[in-house]
């Protein structure tokens, strides 16, 4: 790595942690703040739970109208529309007609072909990729610096 690299990664990290000390200083400031985003998202979760519910009711009952409802202000209209998805279970009892031969590679075999002789096979390609992994520590024992 480069001396370069090393000064733009110290970057980001500092970039990082200013915003990591921003958000804990506002609510550490705004202890209620925090407290009233975190019972608004649990209230979120509850009214989709709701809908859920409502939806089960529809399913149960075969209602696929389209219904509107009223309060003050607000009009809300809402149906249930199905999805259709089939998955097999037993492919020995699928009709014929439904299914077909493919000629497929396998995936595991190739990938471990690759990093036992470093080369990609014939008629493939080398889709690798690269994780950045990172994890930054706020250790008081460095002293001033990155993560201060």
């Amino acid at each position: 790595m480069s001396e370069n690299d090393k000064n733009e990664a110290l970057e980001i990290v500092r970039l990082q942690t200013i915003l990591e000390q921003e958000e804990s200083a506002i609510e550490q400031a705004h202890p209620e703040v925090f407290a009233q985003i975190k019972e608004i998202n649990e209230r979120k979760a509850a009214v989709d739970k709701l809908w859920e519910k409502l939806k089960a009711k529809l399913v149960e009952e075969g209602d696929t109208d389209v219904h509107e409802v009223y309060e003050g202000d607000y009009k809300c209209t809402f149906s249930l529309s199905k999805t259709s998805k089939v998955g097999v279970v037993d492919i020995d009892k699928v009709p014929e007609d439904f299914v077909e031969v493919k000629k497929v590679a396998d995936p595991a075999k190739l990938k471990a072909y690759y990093e036992l002789y470093g080369e990609v096979p014939a008629g493939c390609e080398d889709k690798s990729f690269y994780r950045l992994n990172k994890k930054i520590v706020l250790d008081k024992s460095l002293g001033e610096g990155v993560n201060d």
